[in-house]
Formats: C-alpha cells, structure tokens, sequence
C-alpha cells in the first residue's frame, strides 16, 4: 500500500476544503506548475502556452530575476518510509523548501509546507516558503519562519494521526487515495 499524500492528508483532516475553490482551479494549478518546471528544465516552448497561463509564466520569471534561487531538485516526489507519508516538492534548495502557488494564499499552506520540509530535509526543518503567482504578472513570496516550525509539524503529525485512525477504522479506504 502506497503511503497518503500530504494534500490528502490535510483534505481528509479539513483542513483543506475543496468547495472552497473555483471549477477548474486544480486544473490551471497544474499547468502553472508545469510551465514552471519546463521553464526551469529548459524545455518550455512558450507559444504553446494558453493566453490565461502566460501571466502566471511571467510572475515566475519575475520571481527568478529578482532573487538568486538555486534549486536542488524540481517536482520531487518524496516518500518517507519512517512517516508513512508522501508528497510532490515543487522546488528543494539547499536548506529551504518552496511551494508554487496559483490561487490566494491559506492558512493550510504553513502545515503543508512543514509536511514537505521534513520529506526534503536530512539533518533538521528547513526553511519554508510559498510564491503565489498572479495572471497580471505579479507575485508575492511568503516566508514561514523556523520558529512556526515545531506547532506547523505538530499539527501535521496530528493530521497524519487523524488519518491513519480513519483508514484504520474504515472512515477513509485506502483504495481511494490516488497515489
């Protein structure tokens, strides 16, 4: 059985409320992230790009110019066999973790966020960010601070518990967490 995925979790926790978020927001995520890690990876052909996806493109390329990031790994799917938990990490640094957004910012972002730091980490929480990309071309950087760490982890693991007592009693099937 493969273990659940952070945003999972938290969905299964409520933390995350799906009916909060537009139709087809899920969607345009997904292609944002795409084009971020094509850019990235050098392999983006922008003219394929839809016109609503363009503004979010040129938000992350902002984002670049402006700062000296330096990315270890891009898009990592991290499974830790030690917390039964998994997760996809937009972008690893040499000691922070960062997350592509493209809608507004949430509180459940902090809680995710400590979930991938401890998934992209060897020796202690790393530093955590979120970049919300906007369609006009702007972002924002979000930092979330080593001293947040501890309650943010805390209440994932609290998270991780609630979960895996739901499966263990029946609430949640584990046939329908897709891997």
């Amino acid at each position: 059985m493969k273990p659940p995925r952070v945003t999972e979790i938290l969905k299964a926790c409520g933390l995350i409320e799906p009916s909060r978020y537009a139709a087809g927001s899920a969607e345009r995520g997904t292609a944002v992230h795409l084009a971020c890690q094509y850019l990235d990876e050098g392999d983006l052909d922008e003219e394929s790009l839809p016109p609503e996806i363009r503004g979010y493109l040129d938000a992350y390329k902002a984002f670049l110019t402006d700062g000296q990031w330096k990315w270890i790994a891009i898009e990592k799917r991290i499974e830790s066999a030690a917390w039964r938990y998994c997760g996809t990490v937009d972008r690893i640094g040499a000691d922070f973790v960062l997350d592509i957004k493209s809608g507004q910012a949430e509180p459940w972002h902090a809680i995710q966020l400590a979930a991938y730091a401890m998934l992209g980490c060897d020796s202690g929480p790393l530093m955590r960010y979120a970049l919300y990309l906007e369609s006009d071309g702007r972002y924002s950087l979000r930092s979330f601070g080593l001293a947040d760490f501890p309650r943010d982890w805390a209440i994932f693991w609290s998270c991780l518990n609630l979960y895996n007592w739901k499966v263990l009693h029946g609430y949640i099937n584990c046939r329908d967490v897709a891997p």
